[in-house]
C-alpha cells in the first residue's frame, strides 16, 4: 500500500479530518500544524485564504459539569453553535478545556490598476 497522495486527490483545506472522539480539525491544519514546533493555526488560515477564530466550550455550558469530573467523551457529545458565516473548521479538548475554532473564507484583495491614459 502508497503512503502517497497524489496532489489531485488531496482535500481541500476546509475539509473536516475526523480523529475520533469528537475531535476534528480542518485538512490545512492537519498537513501543516504542529503545535511541538510553533506554528500558528491563524497563520496557517490565513495562508490558506480563511479568517479563523476559537471559541471555548462555555462555564455554564450543560456538559462542563460533566467535563469538569473527568468524562472523556464531552468534545464528541458538544455541538458547538457555529456563528451565522462560518464553518466549522474543528474541536478538540485543549489545557483550557473543550475548544472549537470556525473558519470562513477571507474576500478576495481587490488590487486597483490605474492606467495613466485612462484615470478614473
Amino acid at each position: 500500500m502508497s503512503r502517497i497522495i497524489r496532489n489531485e486527490d488531496m482535500p481541500d483545506p476546509d475539509t473536516l479530518v475526523m480523529y475520533g472522539c469528537g475531535m476534528c480539525g480542518a485538512a490545512m491544519f492537519h498537513y501543516c500544524c504542529n503545535e511541538d514546533d510553533g506554528t500558528d493555526p491563524e497563520d496557517i488560515a490565513r495562508e490558506n485564504g480563511f479568517d479563523i477564530q476559537f471559541h471555548r466550550l462555555p462555564d455554564d455550558h450543560p456538559l462542563m459539569p460533566d467535563y469538569e469530573e473527568g468524562a472523556s467523551d464531552v468534545v464528541e457529545r458538544w455541538e458547538p453553535d457555529v456563528p451565522e458565516g462560518w464553518t466549522l473548521g474543528g474541536k478538540h479538548d485543549t489545557e483550557d478545556g473543550p475548544t472549537a475554532f470556525y473558519i470562513k473564507p477571507r474576500p478576495p484583495k481587490l488590487q486597483v490598476i490605474q492606467d495613466a491614459d485612462h484615470p478614473f
